[in-house]
């Protein structure tokens, strides 16, 4: 139970809190990371400054965050889940594999989905971690869509082609979700 309790945590931070915690963590004078990666003969690493791991960096840091929530989403499924179907499983000589495979796999897909759609709509609206890490650089290396928005509409002035985009990106939004769902409606019903 403790460790479900540990594994959660990181979703209840703001965005803001992990995007400075992370910045510490990954800072190339004194942060943990290239500590203990010094500990283990490597040479330091400039995480956020460097084109090569930034982006990469800021990936971590994202999935990081939202992964509890996932997990969550995972969990809720797997308990929900007939156990009936998995003794008729082991009555009929499944392997633990094969009750992954044919049982487990199929009867989580519509979680699956649902976990991905929400986790779609939380990608595009990365912003706050972008943000504090790197500010869009090394040069626009970790600029992502909510952050050349906020880049158009605060930094730029440009209100107009802010708006355009924002209405795209609704509308792209809108649509990966329509197919998301209708293949969970696929998965979901039944043969």
């Amino acid at each position: 139970m403790i460790y479900r309790t540990v594994f959660i945590l990181p979703i209840l931070v703001p965005g803001i809190v992990v995007g400075a915690i992370w910045k510490l963590l990954l800072n190339f004078d004194f942060g943990l990371v290239n500590q203990l990666t010094g500990l283990l003969g490597f040479d330091p690493m400039n995480w956020l400054g460097a084109k090569q791991t930034a982006l990469a960096s800021v990936i971590f840091v994202d999935i990081w965050h939202w992964t509890p929530f996932c997990f969550l989403l995972f969990l809720a499924g797997l308990e929900s889940l007939p156990q009936d179907v998995y003794e008729a499983a082991k009555i009929d000589g499944a392997t633990i594999w094969q009750e992954l495979a044919f049982v487990t796999l199929p009867m989580m897909l519509p979680t699956i989905m649902v976990t991905f759609a929400f986790r779609l709509v939380t990608a595009f609206k990365v912003f706050d971690e972008v943000y504090l890490l790197t500010g869009g650089g090394p040069g626009t290396a970790t600029e992502v869509l909510s952050f050349t928005l906020y880049q158009r509409f605060f930094r730029q002035d440009r209100t107009g082609y802010g708006a355009a985009m924002s209405i795209t990106i609704i509308f792209l939004v809108c649509i990966l979700l329509v197919l998301v769902l209708s293949a969970r409606k696929r998965v979901s019903a039944p043969t």
